[in-house]
């Protein structure tokens, strides 16, 4: 007998946020003297991202001076361009950033830190969960001054062998915030 198979297929597809399912049914139809035989089956197939973005460049290194009065940096967090990472797949992107002894924090959120140099991490995932890292650090530092204020008056006798003032002799208050 002659071979006349007729194949064709029918998919569904399933769009999911990191990947897309495709289920794709089969039908073989064989005609065989007046009577048809038909096979079906169904194949799974799964298409997802598995490539990390690329971070083009990281944030440079931050110098945060303390406010007045304060021995605490404020400032916001950098975040990366989007024009400066890039991805096979994904065009949403979340940034975090880790900073050592303190924790994760997200890309543009103001935190408050104290005086110190920090370690810090930038995160960049893509929408299937892969991840791109850079490091940078960032150095929290007092440029206020110390206030000295000292006694107006301060008497010192000389003896022969010469005299010494010592700093908590003059000293009325002095002050350094940090």
């Amino acid at each position: 007998p002659e071979c006349n198979l007729l194949i064709s297929y029918e998919d569904q597809i399933i769009k999911l946020p990191s990947k897309t399912k495709i289920i794709r049914t089969w039908e073989i139809l064989e005609p065989l003297c007046n009577v048809m035989n038909r096979r079906t089956h169904q194949q799974l197939i799964e298409v997802s991202d598995r490539v990390a973005p690329v971070i083009a460049k990281c944030v440079d290194n931050m110098n945060i001076t303390t406010d007045a009065h304060q021995c605490l940096g404020v400032f916001k967090l950098p975040t990366i361009a989007a024009s400066a990472i890039s991805d096979n797949c994904s065009s949403g992107f979340s940034h975090q950033i880790v900073i050592a002894n303190v924790g994760t924090k997200n890309a543009g959120e103001a935190i408050t830190l104290p005086v110190g140099d920090y370690a810090a991490q930038y995160i960049v995932s893509d929408e299937s969960g892969n991840t791109a890292t850079c490091n940078f650090s960032i150095n929290v530092f007092d440029k206020t001054p110390p206030v000295a204020i000292c006694k107006e008056f301060v008497v010192m006798s000389l003896s022969s062998g010469g005299g010494y003032i010592t700093a908590a002799m003059i000293n009325n208050g002095s002050k350094d915030e940090c």
